[in-house]
Formats: structure tokens, sequence, C-alpha cells
């Protein structure tokens, strides 16, 4: 959490510090918009930007090639969608134990909605934590290499003599 700015999910209505309901629910088509937000910078108030704001795609604080959307169900499908699209990365999750569950996100795999799933367990070790950290390393390493060719375009800089 220590690396986290923000969580973006359901909000609890809270009585004598005591969850009493849920307040705000996120839907299929919230989780989309949800996704635009974090691109645009739009969930960020200090930004002052809507959702509907025109960026530029270069320009937009978090691209979707840098994303990675992990969650367990059909209601997901819609940002699943967005994200693939836009070449981020799809993880979906399931109970231990579920075969029902586990078979309902190996038919979204088949179909092309999630690129790989996993027991829905992040401890250091399991797949969901392998395959999350390899594609964090992926991305990580692809940034380093796309800042690197930016810089390579300007050569080595001063002229030297020639002999």
């Amino acid at each position: 959490m220590q690396y986290v700015k923000g969580v973006w999910g359901c909000e609890f209505a809270e009585f004598n510090d005591e969850i009493s309901e849920i307040a705000y629910s996120i839907d299929n088509t919230t989780k989309t918009r949800a996704l635009f937000e974090i691109n645009k910078g739009a969930n960020i108030p200090e930004n002052e930007i809507d959702v509907n704001s025109a960026i530029p795609h270069e320009a937009r604080r978090i691209q979707f090639v840098n994303m990675i959307y992990t969650a367990d169900g059909p209601s997901d499908i819609p940002a699943f969608s967005v994200v693939n699209k836009n070449g981020g990365a799809t993880f979906a999750v399931y109970p231990k134990g579920n075969s029902e569950a586990m078979a309902q996100v190996e038919r979204m795999r088949k179909a092309g909605r999630v690129q790989m799933y996993a027991e829905a367990d992040y401890t250091e070790g399991s797949t969901a934590y392998m395959w999350i950290m390899q594609y964090l390393h992926q991305q990580a390493d692809a940034i380093v290499e796309e800042h690197k060719a930016q810089y390579s375009k300007f050569g080595k800089g001063t002229p030297k003599h020639l002999a």
C-alpha cells in the first residue's frame, strides 16, 4: 500500500464505526469510466481534468499499455476489452477450489477476453503473483527502452577532431 497513491472501488456508508450499507458500487459501465479517468488523470482532483476532456493519447497520465486489469467475472468484460484493445494486460481470478468459477474464467480466456487467470491468491510464489510481477517487469523494461530510444536520437553530441 505504501506504493499506491489511490484506490478505486466501492464506497461504504458507516454508522457508529461499522459499515451499514454500500453507498456507491461500481458496475460494468462505471468500471470502464474509471479506466478512462485513470488513463487521463481525471481521478486526481488537482488536475482539474474531466473524463470527457480531449487529451492526445501520448499525453495521457497512465497509458493503457501500462495497465494490468485484474478482476473476477462477467461484469468486468467491458473493462477487460478496453484494456486488451489498448495493449494492456488482463488477468482473471477465481476463488480457491471453485471449479465452476475456474471454468468461467477459462471460457473468458478462450474467448480472448483475458490473457491469463489463476486462483485469487497473490502471495509470493503463487501463479497470480508471478504472472503479475512478470508483466510489471516487462512493462517497466518497455518504459526504460522507450526512454533510451528517445535519447538515442540525439547522438553523441559535440563534433570531434578528425585525424
